[in-house]
C-alpha cells in the first residue's frame, strides 16, 4: 500500500518468486494502465531486452547482504511493445525470515541515451572527416582530430593543451588578432586563408573556418591548401612570362576566335 501511494516510480522485486510490484507512476512510465496490470508485467525479466538480460540477471544477484545496493541501465519493453532505457537503483532488504527483496527507483533515460548516441556518432564522424577539426577553450586546444593535427605534422596528443599561437608566426598572430578575431566576435564566424607553421617551422597555408559555439568554445576547421597555392603561384608566373613574350616579341601577334 505504501508503494502504491508514492509517485516516485518505486518498484519491489522478490528474489524468490521473481515477481515485481510497481507503483502507479511506474506503470505509467512503462505504458501500463493501473487497471491493466497484466501478469506479463508482474515478472521483471521477461520484459527486459534480450541483449541486456544477462547484465540484469547478474546485477540482481549481486547484493548479498542487507543494505547492499545496485545501479544498472537497461532496455525495458513497454505496454505498446517499444523499448525505453531505464536507469535502476535498488537496495537489498532482508527480513527476519531471511526473505530478500530489492526495492528501487527507475528513471526513464531514453532521451539521455539518444543524446549520447548522437554525440558519439558526431564524434566518430569528426574523427574520420577529411577536413581538420579542432575545438579551443580560450586559446587552448581541448579537442583535435587526426586530420587537423596532420596539417602540422603532429598528433592530436602533441597539440591538445597547446595554444593556437604555438602554431603561428608572430606576424600572422598579429594579423589574426587585429583583423580576424574582431570580425569573429562581431559575427560569430569567419572564413579565410591563414599561414600556420608545422612543428619544424615549415609554413603551411590553410583554408580556415572559425565559429563560436553556444558554450563559448571555438570550433576550427582547416584544410591544407599549400600545394594549391603553389600551383596558383606557378600558373601566375607562367602567365607573366607569356605576357612578357607577347609584349616584347618583334613579330606581329594576333589572337582571334572562330568568327
Amino acid at each position: 500500500i505504501a508503494l502504491e501511494a508514492t509517485q516516485t516510480g518505486v518498484w519491489e522485486f522478490n528474489r524468490e518468486t521473481q515477481e515485481v510490484i510497481w507503483t502507479d507512476s511506474m506503470k505509467q512510465l512503462l505504458g501500463v494502465a493501473p487497471d491493466e496490470y497484466a501478469d506479463t508485467f508482474k515478472t521483471l525479466l521477461n520484459r527486459v531486452h534480450p541483449e541486456d538480460l544477462p547484465a540484469v540477471k547478474e546485477a540482481l544477484a549481486e547484493p548479498t547482504a542487507d543494505g547492499d545496493t545496485i545501479q544498472i541501465e537497461y532496455r525495458f519493453e513497454t505496454g505498446d511493445g517499444t523499448y525505453i532505457w531505464l536507469e535502476v537503483r535498488a537496495e537489498l532488504l532482508v527480513d527476519d525470515t531471511g526473505g530478500e527483496r530489492l526495492v528501487g527507483i527507475a528513471t526513464d533515460i531514453s532521451d539521455r541515451k539518444e543524446r549520447t548516441a548522437e554525440i558519439e556518432l558526431q564524434s566518430a564522424a569528426m574523427e574520420v572527416a577529411m577536413d581538420g577539426i579542432a575545438i579551443l577553450d580560450g586559446d587552448e586546444y581541448v579537442y583535435m582530430n587526426e586530420a587537423h593535427a596532420d596539417i602540422f605534422d603532429a598528433t592530436p596528443e602533441e597539440l591538445i593543451g597547446q595554444t593556437w599561437q604555438d602554431l603561428y608566426g608572430d606576424a600572422e598572430i598579429d594579423r589574426l588578432e587585429a583583423e580576424v578575431f574582431p570580425e569573429l566576435a562581431e559575427t560569430g564566424s569567419w572564413r579565410g586563408e591563414t599561414t600556420g607553421q608545422k612543428l619544424d617551422g615549415t609554413p603551411v597555408q590553410q583554408d580556415l573556418g572559425l565559429s563560436i559555439l553556444d558554450t563559448g568554445e571555438l570550433i576550427c576547421t582547416n584544410r591544407d591548401i599549400t600545394a594549391q597555392k603553389q600551383r596558383e603561384a606557378e600558373l601566375q608566373q607562367q602567365r607573366t612570362r607569356i605576357r612578357a613574350l607577347f609584349d616584347n616579341s618583334p613579330d606581329s601577334i594576333v589572337i582571334h576566335d572562330a568568327e
